[in-house]
C-alpha cells in the first residue's frame, strides 16, 4: 500500500506517515537515511524540513543519521560537514555520519550479488529512508530503492556507475542486505533528465508526497508520477526499469499496489 498526498505540506505528511506505519517500526536504534547526493540543495537532496520533522518524530529513539555522497565527488567529507542537512542534525544533537568513513564489509545476498557496504544498517533495528523522486541518466529513475545506494563503498559505487557491474542488480540486492522499515518520499519538486543539476538535472514541479513500507510499490507508483513530466519515461511500465523488475522477482515488494490518498 502507498500512502499519498497531493500537497506540499511535508511536516504534516511525515506525521501522518509515521502514525500510519507505526506498527512496522521495530524497537531499538533507528538509522535515518536522507538523500545527500552532493552539495546541491533540494530537489537534488532531501528537503531540510523533511529531515527536521522526522528527527523530531523519532526523538525518543536512539538515532543514527548517515549517507554517502556521490562517488565522483573529490571531498565528500567536506560536503557532509558543510551541508545544510548536517546543520539540521546538529540542532537535534546528532551528527550526519559519512558512510565512507565507517567500517565496510562484503556481503553476499540471497540473489548471489556481492556488495561492499557500510555496517551501519546492521547496527540499527530499523531504517527510515527519505528519498527524493527524480529521473536518473543511468537507472532511468531514482527513488525508494536507489536511495540505499548511499550505503555502498565509494569504490563499488564508482564501478557500478561506470558499468563494470550490473547497477540494477546491486540496487535491488541492497534491499536484501539492508531492508528498510519506512520510506517517506518527496515528489513535490523532482528533477527531470537526471538527478543532479550539475549534470543537467532540471527542477520541475510535480506536487506529491508518498510513503510506505514497500519500496517496490512506491517506485512503481512513483514512475507513473514522473511520467507526467519526464518524456523519457513515458510509455514505460515498472518491469521496464530493470532494478524494479529484479526487486519484484526477488520478493522484495510488489509491482501491483493500492494508493490511499489523504488530505492535509
Amino acid at each position: 500500500m502507498v500512502l499519498a498526498a497531493q500537497s506540499d505540506k511535508r511536516r504534516e505528511f511525515a506525521r501522518a506517515a509515521v502514525e500510519r506505519f507505526t506498527a512496522a517500526l521495530p524497537e531499538g536504534p533507528l538509522l535515518i537515511k536522507p538523500n545527500v547526493v552532493s552539495h546541491e540543495p533540494y530537489p537534488t537532496t532531501t528537503y531540510p524540513d523533511m529531515l527536521d520533522e522526522v528527527l523530531g518524530l523519532f526523538s525518543g529513539h536512539n538515532l543514527i543519521v548517515a549517507d554517502g555522497p556521490g562517488a565522483d565527488l573529490l571531498r565528500p567529507a567536506k560536503i557532509l560537514r558543510e551541508h545544510e542537512l548536517g546543520r539540521v542534525c546538529a540542532r537535534h544533537g546528532l551528527e550526519l555520519l559519512n558512510v565512507y568513513e565507517q567500517a565496510m564489509s562484503k556481503v553476499s545476498t540471497a540473489a548471489g550479488v556481492t556488495l561492499e557496504l557500510s555496517g551501519l544498517p546492521a547496527r540499527a533495528a530499523g531504517l527510515v529512508s527519505l528519498p527524493v523522486l527524480k529521473s536518473h541518466k543511468i537507472c532511468m529513475m531514482t527513488g525508494a530503492l536507489k536511495n540505499h545506494f548511499g550505503f555502498l563503498s565509494k569504490k563499488q559505487r564508482g564501478k557500478l556507475h561506470f558499468g563494470l557491474a550490473d547497477i540494477h542488480q546491486a540496487i535491488a540486492a541492497l534491499h536484501q542486505a539492508a531492508p528498510g522499515s519506512l520510506v517517506i518520499m518527496d515528489a513535490i519538486v523532482t528533477e527531470i533528465v537526471t538527478n543532479e543539476m550539475r549534470h543537467g538535472g532540471q527542477p520541475t514541479l510535480l506536487g506529491y508526497l508518498l510513503a510506505g513500507i514497500d519500496p517496490v510499490a512506491l517506485d512503481a507508483f512513483g514512475l507513473t508520477l514522473l511520467q507526467k513530466v519526464e518524456p523519457a519515461l513515458q510509455g514505460l511500465g515498472p518491469r521496464d526499469i530493470p532494478y524494479l523488475k529484479y526487486a519484484a522477482e526477488w520478493g522484495l515488494g510488489e509491482l501491483e499496489y493500492q494508493v490511499e490518498w489523504i488530505e492535509l
